[in-house]
């Protein structure tokens, strides 16, 4: 038995098995009826109330109130207790959770290993598609319940990560899984979370306080109301229509901060960057180059030379971001701090483009969301502008955000040649998670280098943390040399408050609703 826990550090051995606490157990306290709490997003989740059917942002700001998994990582990259309160490495191809007693969901299931495995088995069974979730849990072959309330993964290797990689994994209520079905859930999800569903409509969703929860809110309603247009946001938040809004950009915090509102700035375990694709697979899955100029490393340098990332940080994130030079934040495992970012060297952009045989530029469209991120917009057509006094024509097309999705699933081909795509560490903030989707192992891919997929190979088996690091950061180093995307800033989460908003808590974009109270 090699008993276990992953922190900011490494893997940690001990001769017992570790147990976690966390301060919401037995969460009692009523919630005040009277209270609604709003919350303005720039998207409700493509897929609902299905919890498999996406990752991150904008689905999590929904999905926080309403859902829970077995670990929640927070921004220092270790695994904190959920659903689950322990964990054991019992064996290197085998890991045992132990769930948290007295847990139910808001429909009155309890919460046993059933739920776990139910969620398992369907995004095992292939009926989940393509969905990103999918992809997060490929590694583990089986799951099993040794007890009502102890659930044991088999990986098909060594997984040292896998507590941390396991807060994708969202539980559902299997009783009401099993008759629902996955689109039958998504219009009427049922959680363990803070709240419960009232309705679902076009542009906004009415939960109200699932006292039940473990972790029961302070306020009794929660809306949670889509507004695409991040003026539309900021409107609504100094009218008083909402209490809280996402995705805002730093010109906002002067017009926030003057009405006497609140704005709440952190660092996001995100690299903002343009993808550069170079492969795709056909009919038979097998991967085929793609006819561009992007094939020459000379040219996907020269891209990179070819941006002010200083001069985006600075000026349009007002200084609270950093250039990027690897798809990493320093929050992110195995950071590599000796990776510098690309130099503003437009001459040297054309020297590249020059010896690749492009002395006349090239052209290309990309496509890209905005209104997602602080200062998107703005930093794609900064990015268009400086590409262009080098010689290089790059058109913006801008898509939604489920547009987007069903063309990086394969449902829909992209019309560019390259697009928007970030570098997320989350939700187990480890950089083996971009390096992933920016490699050959993604079941989407785009890029594929051989040198850094035997490094990823080495990553995945090695349980040392200093040669586990160490191998990560060569990867990032690699990239930096044959970079896959457009490297841009590493991003931030700015979000707009209420001066009647207390307790606001947001770790990789997951709002702690249940802490939330309105005076």
């Amino acid at each position: 038995m090699i008993p276990a826990f992953f922190s900011r550090g490494g893997l940690f051995r001990g001769a017992a098995a570790v147990f976690f606490c966390i301060g919401l157990a037995g969460a009692t306290s009523a919630a005040d009826m009277s209270q609604t709490v709003r919350v303005g997003v720039n998207d409700l989740p493509p897929g609902k109330g299905n919890p498999f059917s996406a990752l991150g942002s904008p689905s999590i700001y929904t999905w926080s109130a309403i859902f829970d998994s077995l670990t929640r990582v927070d921004d220092q990259g270790i695994a904190q207790p959920m659903l689950a309160v322990k964990w054991e490495n019992t064996d290197p191809k085998t890991w045992r959770f132990t769930l948290r007693d007295g847990v139910k969901f808001s429909n009155g299931e309890a919460l046993t290993s059933a739920a776990v495995i139910a969620g398992f088995e369907y995004i095992k069974s292939g009926k989940a598609g393509r969905s990103p979730v999918v992809g997060e849990m490929r590694g583990v072959t089986a799951a099993k319940a040794v007890s009502d309330n102890v659930v044991e993964f088999t990986t098909g290797r060594p997984d040292p990560i896998l507590p941390n990689r396991i807060a994708a994994l969202k539980l559902v209520a299997p009783k009401h899984w099993a008759e629902k079905g996955p689109e039958g859930y998504a219009t009427e999800p049922v959680g363990t979370g803070s709240y419960k569903l009232v309705s679902w409509d076009a542009n906004k969703v009415t939960l109200e306080a699932f006292d039940g929860s473990w972790r029961a809110p302070g306020v009794g309603k929660l809306e949670i109301i889509e507004l695409p247009e991040r003026s539309a946001r900021v409107q609504a938040l100094l009218s008083g229509q909402v209490d809280i809004v996402t995705g805002l950009s730093t010109d906002d915090i002067p017009v926030i901060e003057g009405a006497g509102y609140k704005v709440d700035i952190k660092p996001a375990a995100q690299v903002m960057s343009l993808a550069l694709p170079l492969v795709k697979k056909n009919a038979d899955k097998k991967l085929v180059d793609l006819d561009t100029p992007f094939k020459d490393v000379r040219v996907r340098q020269a891209l990179n030379y070819a941006v002010d990332k200083e001069g985006i940080a600075k000026g349009i994130l007002a200084g609270h971001a950093k250039a990027a030079g690897q798809g990493a934040t320093p929050a992110a495992f195995g950071y590599n701090p000796d990776v510098s970012p690309f130099p503003y060297d437009p001459a040297k952009a054309k020297a590249l483009l020059a010896e690749a045989g492009y002395a006349d530029g090239i052209s290309f469209e990309a496509e890209v969301v905005t209104g997602s991120f602080p200062g998107d917009s703005e930093i794609y057509q900064k990015m268009a502008q400086d590409m262009a006094a080098a010689g290089i024509k790059v058109t913006l097309r801008r898509i939604t955000f489920p547009d987007w999705l069903s063309k990086y699933l394969g449902r829909k081909s992209w019309e560019g040649q390259a697009f928007g795509m970030s570098w997320n560490s989350a939700p187990y903030i480890d950089s083996i998670r971009p390096i992933v989707l920016f490699s050959c192992f993604n079941p989407f891919t785009f890029t594929c280098d051989a040198n850094v997929r035997g490094m990823v190979i080495k990553a995945n088996g090695e349980f040392d943390p200093a040669k586990r690091k160490a191998i990560l950061r060569n990867i990032h180093k690699a990239n930096r040399a044959a970079p896959p995307a457009v490297f841009l800033v590493e991003q931030i989460d700015l979000f707009g408050l209420s001066g009647k908003v207390k307790d606001f808590k947001q770790t990789n974009r997951w709002i702690a609703y249940h802490d939330i109270s309105i005076n």
